[in-house]
């Protein structure tokens, strides 16, 4: 009931957003880089308890202004523990990392015109929009 009500409010904050103008024309969306995630994911099966673990997998929401929407970067496997990604494309690879937060930041700084040479990651390039 918690993730819904959080969603929700997400989505009630991106529409005023789209529907609020912004000074000099277009709408605050237009200029708003959001990011949303969590510092940790949580296991899909309950415990003996009634709860979730934590799990090494988690997810982030990148939108806006400077990010390419309708995408996803990254994948699961297994258990919904996290694969490899190749950084160019953001498709399973062997070959490829581990997605950190710092790829997350650096990609929403960039959307924003931000310079994020000294968090030590580039940006996914493929996230971002133009």
């Amino acid at each position: 009931m918690r993730l819904h009500d959080g969603l929700t409010a997400l989505a009630r904050l991106v529409a005023d957003l789209r529907d609020s103008p912004a000074p000099g024309g277009g709408s605050l969306w237009s200029r708003t880089t959001l990011v949303a995630f969590s510092e940790f994911g949580r296991t899909a099966r309950l415990n003996e308890r009634g709860g979730r673990d934590h799990l090494l997998g988690n997810c982030a929401l990148l939108g806006g202004a400077g990010v390419r929407g309708g995408q996803v970067f990254g994948a699961s496997g297994a258990g919904l523990s996290p694969l490899l990604v190749d950084l160019a494309t953001g498709a399973p690879s062997e070959a490829g990392v581990s997605l950190q937060p710092e790829h997350v930041l650096a990609t929403a700084m960039a959307a924003g015109g931000l310079d994020a040479s000294a968090l030590r990651s580039a940006p996914l390039r493929p996230l971002l929009a133009g």
